[in-house]
């Protein structure tokens, strides 16, 4: 059943259209096809030889609707290739919808899972509780400034976060860019992702790159960077990864890799 919504409106008005032109177009013919007639049967023209004044009158109508026609075969390809492509593209977006829900059962099961993570003094009884608290930690170090002086034990804890994220962002990644989706669908099944995962997870992220750009020009990066390079390497390969995956805009000011 077709509901009459905006959407068949507009068609139904466009239809509605089109067979006026056809009937405007149709009518404006019937002039110039009786001037010919009237010409060829006033004035005798080949009158009896060849085309007569009728058989001219008929050849001309026939060359109208011929012309018609193609205009006809022509708009009505053109409307087919769109509903076409329109086809295609609801299909592609509903298949990539699925995959994307399918992946996601077992990514919330390695989030939710009970697993111990130990981090120096600290344990957390599954990913989803490190995560929590990787928020907790990121606001306390923005809002106090105690990036400052960040401790490893505090950088550990963001790197197993960090490439928690980007081992499981991966997959979503791979299926988004890998099909012939519009930007804004991107940014729809990328933030459906995200929020299933955490509300507040591409939030996060992005005050993270912010207060690790400010972190990477104070003392304390330098040394950390000569005594753990592979602590701070990880987390810049990990968070360069996870910005491409929740296609979050990098800060100008963070360096990766130097």
């Amino acid at each position: 059943m077709i509901s009459y919504n905006s959407d068949n409106k507009e068609k139904f008005f466009k239809i509605d259209i089109g067979i006026g032109l056809v009937l405007v177009v149709i009518s404006c013919s019937l002039i110039p096809v009786y001037v010919i007639y009237s010409i060829w049967k006033c004035y005798g023209i080949n009158d009896g030889e060849g085309y007569n004044s009728i058989n001219a009158a008929i050849a001309l109508v026939a060359l109208i609707f011929n012309i018609l026609a193609v205009i006809f075969v022509f708009a009505t390809y053109q409307d087919a290739r769109k509903v076409a492509k329109d086809n295609t593209k609801n299909t592609n977006f509903n298949r990539v919808l699925d995959i994307l829900y399918k992946q996601l059962e077992y990514t919330l099961k390695n989030y939710e899972a009970e697993t111990q993570i130990t981090i120096g003094q600290r344990s957390f009884t599954s990913y989803k509780d490190l995560v929590s608290d990787f928020k907790d930690s990121v606001q306390v170090n923005f809002g106090t400034g105690a990036y400052l002086k960040m401790k490893v034990e505090t950088l550990k804890k963001y790197e197993k976060v960090l490439r928690f994220l980007s081992l499981e962002l991966e997959v979503y990644s791979k299926v988004i860019t890998s099909n012939n989706l519009s930007i804004e669908d991107k940014d729809f099944f990328t933030k459906l992702i995200a929020d299933n995962l955490d509300k507040k997870l591409r939030e996060t992220v992005g005050l993270f790159q912010n207060i690790f750009s400010h972190f990477q020009k104070t003392s304390t990066y330098k040394e950390l960077k000569e005594s753990n390079a592979n602590l701070i390497s990880n987390i810049e390969f990990d968070l360069n990864l996870v910005l491409d995956y929740l296609r979050i805009p990098r800060n100008e000011d963070l360096d990766f890799l130097e």
